[in-house]
Order: structure tokens, then C-alpha cells, then sequence
């Protein structure tokens, strides 16, 4: 029996390049980087991981110029391997220390997965290789060893492990005539079903006269329907071309593969009577191009995530939540996992950290929580999902800006103040820390609607004092300080005025 190896690629970000400064008067050639990076720590966020979220781990990168991929592979001694590679983009950039990330499968056994290979390269192609018990540099160096083997996670499964492959439950050619001519396309309408995983990929197969085999393939996140389009080129042999084959796959890796009479057939699994396709094909013949409505391409767009925060102006310390959602081709991500990225400072003080990994909601929304110390910009970085069909980390949430300001208070005199006849009531009020020049508005309650009487700064010993009319019945009044940039806005306790 022939034995099966499955590899599961595991996505993950890492480090970004940067270009060789030129300083103002110097020769515009770059010295040549000839020094190979290394990596002297890799560290799993967390133990366990669940088949179906992510793994992330973090690096410690060195090199006299920039660190730009790591590779990891993880591999759990009975055939099963998962390959971490970093991915550039903009996510890159949020990457300076790591982490590697990326999802492992549903369909992953579960296990221990020890670290058995890991690579780190630079701009200028200079490269460290470690495998247990080596360390292997190009430009030849002498890299200190890693110890691979204590580097370990466990994957855990969430239920039963996804070992059924996707069922083919209809196919048919829509395109508009019989005929097709080169540099034109061939379309197909299908549908599938899935129990555990999303189905990622649709191929069609079709054989032509001689017996050439071509085939077209459309991937992506939510495949349950759609259409699939083949070009075909103007080198493809004229005549009768025929469907050979249909497969699908998902994204734990199960694929199936269905002949004309309808059998689909999955290695070491029962077959699957599906749809028959038998003589499904078109003629090949020269002629013109014509216009296609009906092309299907393949796209596969990254998720779309949205992220606002709880509060965007607190005093240093105070907590704020980060939430959002995921969604993908219009659906939402089911559990989606992403990272909280925190960045401080601007120019050559910007400083960028991870704050943690989140785990969303079966609905695709997450959150996390911050307390920031100082102004902050979060952003959130998707890890991806193999339950919804969107596993590429290479997204960003656009940027949530919090603002710190120290606290202030506004202390009142008095709760309650009686108004004799002849006389107006007295209302102070202090502001702390005490300072001159704040601008403060006394409110008087209107029903339910807080309405500004006057306004005054405070004097040098921070206090402003006011009198207000003598009332016929009982009134509402209260002290209000803006933000003024630099302390946040505060209200004062209310004060009753009553006729004495």
C-alpha cells in the first residue's frame, strides 16, 4: 500500500526588510551584506492549540541589516508536518520580533509537534539553517546552535478529526454556445457539501483529441456553489475536448475525485455517488474571440475586518476594549484568531509591540482588552480560520488611535445651597490638580437636558466663584470642564439651589 505523506503549509508574518541608507555626499553604491542572520530564540505563545486555529510562535531575530523571512516546520513523527513561512506586505512591518504564525488545520492529528527545521534569511539572500544538532550559514559562519527539540506544541482536536473529503452534489457547463474558440473560456456551474471544513478548492480536468489533459481550478473561502472557468489558450489542439474529471478539496486537506458516471472516490475512504458528467465537453475550432459574460476568475480576496475601540480618549491606565469582526467573500469567520499590535512614538522613537492573541466568536467578532499608558494606535492582524474558509494571515485592520489625558476633577462647595430673600446663591467650585486659566461652564438641569447658564476661568488658587438667582422651586445646577488637550473633560457632583 502506498503510503500518504500530508504536508500542511501553515502561513506565518514575520520580519520585513529595510534598505541600505545613503547619506547625503556618500557613493550611491551599498556596501555588500555579506553577514547570514540567525535566530536566538523561538518561543510558542501558547502550549496548545486547537486543530482549526493558529499557531503562533515568536522569534528573536539578528542581522547587521534586516531580518526578512524565518521558516519554521513542525513535525509530529507519524508523517504529519506543518511548514511555517513568513509572509511579507504590509503585515510584515508589524513583525520586527516575530511572531510566526499560522493555521493549523482541522484535519491535523493531534499531538506533539516538535520543531525539527527553522531558516532565517535577509534581504541579500544570506541565510542560517538549523536542524537538530546543526547550523549551517551561507556565507559560511559559525551560528550558535538551537536546541529544536524543547521547541514543542500539542494540537489538540475541537471534536472528531476531519478525515471526509467534500462531496460533488452537481455539475454542468453554462457556457453560452457548443463550440468554443481559442483564447475564449469554458464555464462549469457546481455545488458541494462539506459536514467539518470548508471547501477551498474546485478543479475540473477535460482530455482533448490526443489525449492532452488541461485543467482549471477555482479557490478560495465559501466554495459550497459557483462557477469555474478554464481559459483556453490559443496552443491547445483543435477538436472534441471532453470533462475527464471534477476534484474538491477542503481545507483540512481531504480531496475527492469524481470520474464522468458519477463515482468520486476518496484514498482509504468508501466512494460517493455524485452527479454524471459523461460526454460533457465542446469543440475546440478556430474563429474569432467573443465576448463571455459568464467568466468566472479566481479570485481569492483577503477577509475584511473591521475594528473600533470601546473609548478613544481615557486617562493613562484605564482599560479599553479593541473589538471588531472578520468576514470573508461576505460571510463572517467562525473564530476567527488575530493579533493586537500596539504602536507608540513616531518617526525614530515608533515603536511597535504585540500585545496578545485572540480568539473570536463562532459569529466572527472579537475583542480584546488594552490599557494604554501613553497615545496609542492598535491594529489588528487576521491569523485566519480553517473553519471559515479564510486562512491567509496577511490582513490588517485599519488603525484605532486612543488618546491619554491625566485625569481632573472638579470639586463643589457645597451639595445644597439656600437662597434667603434678597440674596442669590453662592456656588464654587475648585478644580484638582489646582491650576489658573481652566475654563469651566456652570449647567442648570432643564427636564432632562443639561442647558450652559455662563462660563469662567478659574483664578489663581483654581477656584471659580458665581452667584445665581434666588428660585421659585428647586434647581439643578453643575460644573463642566472640556478637554482641553492635555486633561481629560470632567463634571462636578450637582448643586441644589433652594429659596431659604
Amino acid at each position: 500500500m502506498t503510503r500518504v505523506r500530508r504536508t500542511m503549509t501553515v502561513i506565518v508574518a514575520g520580519a520585513v526588510g529595510a534598505a541600505l541608507a545613503v547619506l547625503p555626499g556618500a557613493s550611491a553604491e551599498a556596501v555588500a551584506d555579506t553577514t547570514a542572520p540567525t535566530i536566538s530564540t523561538i518561543t510558542p505563545v501558547s502550549a496548545t492549540v486547537l486543530a482549526g486555529d493558529p499557531l503562533v510562535a515568536t522569534f528573536v531575530g539578528h542581522d547587521d541589516v534586516a531580518v526578512y523571512s524565518v521558516v519554521a516546520t513542525f513535525d509530529n513523527g507519524n508523517g504529519t508536518t506543518v511548514t511555517a513561512m513568513s509572509v511579507g506586505g504590509e503585515s510584515a512591518t508589524f513583525n520586527p520580533l516575530g511572531p510566526v504564525t499560522g493555521v493549523v488545520p482541522l484535519g491535523a492529528p493531534a499531538g506533539t509537534y516538535t520543531l525539527t527545521y527553522l531558516s532565517v534569511g535577509d534581504t541579500a539572500g544570506n541565510a542560517t539553517a538549523y536542524t537538530q544538532g546543526s547550523a549551517v550559514s551561507t556565507p559560511s559562519g559559525s551560528p550558535a546552535l538551537l536546541d529544536l527539540s524543547a521547541v514543542k506544541v500539542t494540537v489538540a482536536q475541537p471534536g472528531t478529526a476531519d478525515v471526509i473529503a467534500p462531496a460533488l452534489t452537481s455539475f454542468a457547463m453554462v457556457s453560452p454556445t457548443a463550440d468554443r474558440h481559442p483564447d475564449e473560456f469554458a464555464t462549469w456551474s457546481f455545488a458541494a457539501s462539506d459536514v467539518t471544513s470548508p471547501i477551498t478548492r474546485v478543479r475540473v480536468f477535460i482530455t482533448g483529441p490526443s489525449a492532452q489533459v488541461v485543467n482549471a481550478q477555482r479557490g478560495g473561502g465559501v466554495l459550497t456553489s459557483g462557477k469555474l472557468s478554464m481559459w483556453l489558450p490559443a496552443g491547445l489542439e483543435l477538436g472534441h475536448w471532453i470533462v475527464s474529471g471534477v476534484q474538491v478539496t477542503d481545507s483540512s486537506g481531504n480531496m475527492r475525485n469524481y470520474t464522468p458516471d458519477g463515482v468520486g472516490a476518496q484514498f482509504g475512504r468508501p466512494d460517493l455517488a455524485g452527479p454524471t458528467f459523461v460526454g460533457m465537453g465542446f469543440d475546440l475550432v478556430a474563429g474569432p474571440i467573443r465576448a463571455d459574460d459568464v467568466r468566472v476568475f479566481d479570485e481569492q480576496p483577503d477577509a475584511v475586518i473591521t475594528t473600533a475601540a470601546s473609548r478613544t480618549l481615557v486617562a493613562p491606565g484605564t482599560a479599553v476594549s479593541v473589538s471588531g469582526t472578520v468576514r470573508y467573500l461576505g460571510h463572517s469567520v467562525p473564530y476567527p484568531s488575530v493579533a493586537v499590535y500596539a504602536e507608540t512614538g513616531s518617526g525614530a522613537t515608533r515603536r511597535t509591540v504585540l500585545v496578545g492573541v485572540t480568539r473570536g466568536t463562532a459569529s466572527g467578532t472579537f475583542a480584546r482588552i488594552v490599557v494604554p499608558t501613553k497615545p496609542t494606535v492598535y491594529r489588528v492582524l487576521f491569523l485566519g480560520s480553517d473553519r471559515g474558509g479564510a486562512a491567509a494571515p496577511a490582513t490588517l485592520g485599519s488603525r484605532v488611535g486612543v488618546r491619554v489625558a491625566l485625569p481632573q476633577r472638579l470639586l463643589v462647595a457645597a451639595r445644597s445651597v439656600t437662597a434667603r430673600a434678597g440674596h442669590r446663591g453662592a456656588l464654587v467650585v475648585t478644580v484638582s490638580p489646582l491650576r489658573s486659566g481652566v475654563l469651566v461652564y456652570l449647567q442648570r438641569r432643564s427636564g432632562s437636558v443639561w442647558r450652559n447658564v455662563t462660563s469662567a476661568r478659574t483664578s489663581s488658587r483654581g477656584t471659580v466663584s458665581l452667584t445665581v438667582a434666588r428660585p421659585s422651586t428647586p434647581t439643578v445646577y453643575r460644573w463642566v470642564a472640556v478637554y482641553d488637550g492635555r486633561y481629560l473633560a470632567a463634571t462636578s457632583a450637582s448643586v441644589t439651589v433652594r429659596r431659604g
